[in-house]
């Protein structure tokens, strides 16, 4: 067993490293970086033979606290301050077994200012696969919720060139339209520093849903749909 802090500037390798292999694939295929500081408390690692078994267990658990964190999961993550709080466990010969829960208290989802965003990943029934079995977040006095699939590459082999596909699917409630235009940069300048724009219903607000898929590191390969009060946009 070893317990440990962290404190660093940027993403170390080896906090990457003690995580399972389909954990890292995803940091790395989705570009996480973090251009701030990064804290770790609580790390604990625990290496054990269980009872009446010859495998070795490997189990991580441990609170991340990153500044100024970036990536690219279909939709661009930009200005990320939060906190991951890690659980994992590696059995030899088995599948590895992860719940990592973010949180961020701010961020850019493909520049559109959110707060209170809260995202769970785990391992998916497919060997390879992520779920994200819930997203959610407050939009310019609105929410977001939804979920996500991180699917393996093509063939599942790990051929070069082949790439993770991603699907999420988000509704969007009562968020304010004038202000996630101009985030979109489709709306009137204003000069406006604050992060959520609730009280501004100058041009109402919207109700939506959405589907995006991807494929990872391509942002040609991006095919969306989407719904405005039942309206195909």
């Amino acid at each position: 067993q070893a317990d440990a802090t962290l404190d660093a500037e940027g993403l170390p390798e080896d906090l990457a490293a003690v995580l399972p292999r389909t954990a890292r694939e995803l940091i790395e295929d989705i570009g996480v970086e973090v251009d701030g500081s990064v804290r770790g408390r609580n790390l604990r690692l625990d290496i054990e033979r269980p009872p009446g078994d010859d495998r070795l267990a490997t189990d991580f658990t441990g609170t991340v606290f990153a500044s100024r964190a970036r990536a690219d999961a279909g939709v661009a993550l930009t200005e990320i301050d939060g906190r991951l709080d890690i659980e994992t466990r590696t059995l030899t010969g088995r599948p590895a077994e992860f719940t990592i829960d973010v949180s961020a208290d701010r961020l850019r989802a493909a520049d559109v200012r959110m707060s209170d965003a809260h995202a769970r990943f785990r391992q998916g029934e497919t060997p390879g696969s992520v779920l994200v079995p819930t997203i959610t977040g407050a939009i310019h006095g609105g929410r977001l919720a939804g979920s996500a699939q991180v699917l393996p590459p093509e063939g599942a082999d790990g051929t070069e060139g082949e790439a993770r596909r991603y699907w999420l699917d988000a509704q969007l409630s009562r968020v304010r339209t004038a202000p996630l235009l101009r985030d979109l940069g489709m709306g009137d300048d204003r000069d406006d520093e604050s992060w959520s724009e609730a009280g501004d219903t100058s041009r109402g607000v919207l109700d939506a849903s959405l589907s995006l898929h991807a494929s990872a590191g391509d942002p040609g390969s991006r095919v969306g749909r989407g719904s405005d009060a039942g309206q195909r946009i």
